[in-house]
Parts: C-alpha cells; sequence; structure tokens
C-alpha cells in the first residue's frame, strides 16, 4: 500500500504497521526529524561537531539501495518503511542520532519533531529552489503537523522543538538536553514536558492560503 508521507515523499507500509509499532520495544535510538526546511540536517551537523553520533538516514537509504524508486513529480524517493526497519534492525548502534524525516519509522526510543511556521517554512524551501508546489505541499504538512501525527499514533514518545526564531546552536542545545536526560538518564524527565509533541499548532497560518 503507498501512503503519503506529507513531507514531499511517500512511504510504503499501510496502518497494519501503525497498529504494530505500538508492540515493538523502542530501540535506544533518538530520531532527529521534521519537514524539510525545519533544520534537522543543521542541527545533526552540530550535534556531530560536539562528538554525538549522528546518522544521515536519506544518505543511508541511498548507500545500502533502500529506495524502491524515485518520484519525479516531487523529486524524492519512494521507500518501503517496513523493508527499511528490518533491513536497519541491529545496523544503527544504540544511541545514534538518526537524522531524517523518515527516522521516526525505526521504532526510536525518542523522536524529536524539529518545527517550523509554515510561512517561514515555505520562503524557506522556495529560497532551496522548490517549486511552489512543492514548497506549499510541505507548508501545509507542517501546518498540519503530520510528523509528529504519525510519531504519536506509533505511540513513540515524542518532542517538539519550534525552530522558527531558535539559531540552529540553540536548537541543537535544546536537542541534546533530550538526549541527555531521556537516553543517558542524567536530569529528570519533568524538565521535558512543555516539550511534549502536539502542543505547537500552525493550522490558522494556512487558512488564509484559500
Amino acid at each position: 500500500m503507498l501512503l503519503p508521507s506529507g513531507v514531499g515523499g511517500y512511504f510504503k507500509g499501510g496502518l497494519s504497521f501503525f497498529r504494530t509499532l505500538s508492540y515493538i520495544k523502542p530501540v535506544k535510538l533518538l530520531a532527529l526529524t521534521g519537514t524539510p526546511g525545519t533544520g534537522k540536517s543543521t542541527v545533526g551537523e552540530i550535534l556531530k561537531g560536539k562528538g554525538y553520533r549522528v546518522v544521515d538516514l536519506n544518505a543511508l537509504i541511498k548507500e545500502m539501495n533502500l529506495a524502491e524508486g524515485w518520484d519525479e513529480e516531487r523529486m524524492s524517493l519512494i521507500v518501503d518503511t517496513d523493508r527499511l526497519k528490518e533491513r536497519l534492525e541491529g545496523f544503527l548502534q544504540e544511541g545514534t542520532i538518526v537524522e531524517g524525516h523518515l527516522s521516526h519509522h525505526l521504532s526510536p526510543m525518542v523522536c524529536v519533531v524539529l518545527r517550523t511556521s509554515p510561512k517561514v517554512l515555505f520562503g524557506r524551501l522556495v529560497e532551496r529552489g522548490y517549486g511552489e508546489r512543492k514548497a506549499r505541499e510541505n507548508a501545509e504538512a507542517e501546518a498540519l503537523g503530520l510528523i509528529t501525527a504519525e510519531a504519536l499514533q506509533m505511540g513513540l514518545e515524542v518532542y517538539e522543538v519550534d525552530t522558527t526564531s531558535l539559531p540552529p546552536p540553540r536548537a541543537a542545545e535544546v536537542v541534546e538536553r533530550i538526549y541527555r536526560i531521556r537516553l543517558l538518564g542524567e536530569g529528570e524527565a519533568v524538565e521535558l514536558e512543555p516539550l511534549r509533541g502536539g502542543r505547537i499548532d500552525y493550522l490558522e497560518e494556512v487558512l488564509e492560503w484559500y
């Protein structure tokens, strides 16, 4: 079954995948995910520079030939997330930060979703060379919080970091704090409650587009 990822690409798996994930033991990984343009790669590079083990999932998919094709219209890889998870099971070392908009499909212990105002995101993507249609599609997905919704439906422990006006080094510090508290046990989880997934709402920002 082919379902839209809501972030400018496609994934395969279907609803059975969501139903079974809640019964799968989380892997001691941190997924750094989010709509394209929210700052994942930049934050990942900063964390890598601090000595954390960071894996670029998109690069790994290409390196291991895990993509099933290329969506020309959306200019993105087509990935079977069931197969992706199966192939990478046991491959990634515990404690790894997996960066990429499909990383939450790997049953991570913790999922951090970077969020950005859809209006700001639209501008960023156009500057990157995205066509207006693709940029708007991604901005709409961000307004709906599709990645957060996917991760929560999977039963993951989800935190959101709003990067709209947060400089990348500061965003990296927030992600690092989440990592150290949840994966290393350095601090109290209650400190992270304000970041719990599902509290950021950008929907009204895009209503005026229609």
